[in-house]
């Protein structure tokens, strides 16, 4: 499917949302369905829906000060290519990849490291940084494709639930 599903936009508000809208009360929604459309239509709607949600997130903490220098991609769900191409086009960023055995791991390793913060291994989590892995490959986002459909996604909530 090409970017912007055909103009099916999915919002994936499951279990309501947080960032950057606090609203436990947010439900999923689908718009934009016709009888044209197929599971596929609707797959990709749903990965984008997902990847708008964490721009957001994104935008939000960089428009609250928080610097965000660069981005990894770790897990499961990032040893899919096409997920790691759809998701640095829509973040607009380079998404730096980390090596597989460490990537399946990585939000354990996190954890790990944080409680070593909270317990006084590490005195910040600064220090932690230097165990941090480098990135095996850094994907590139192409073209801005996914604005429209950003658009469209962005209008929806106020929308719903404005």
């Amino acid at each position: 499917m090409p970017p912007g599903s055909g103009g099916v936009t999915f919002l994936p508000y499951l279990s309501g949302e947080r960032t950057p809208r606090f609203d436990p009360s947010a439900r999923g929604a689908w718009t934009g369905l016709g009888l044209d459309l197929t599971r596929g239509h609707l797959l990709r709607a749903a990965l984008e829906g997902v990847a708008f949600a964490l721009r957001e997130g994104l935008q939000a903490l960089e428009e609250a000060g928080t610097p965000v220098p660069e981005l990894r991609l770790a897990g499961g769900g990032g040893a899919d290519e096409s997920w790691q191409r759809l998701l640095a086009d829509v973040l607009g960023r380079p998404l730096r990849l980390l090596p597989g055995a460490i990537a399946a791991v990585a939000s354990a390793r996190g954890a790990a490291l944080l409680a070593g913060v909270a317990s006084g291994v590490y005195r910040t989590a600064e220090d932690t940084l230097a165990l941090a892995p480098d990135p095996d490959r850094v994907i590139q986002p192409g073209d801005a494709a996914y604005e429209a459909a950003f658009a469209r996604y962005r209008e929806i909530y106020p929308r719903l639930y404005g």
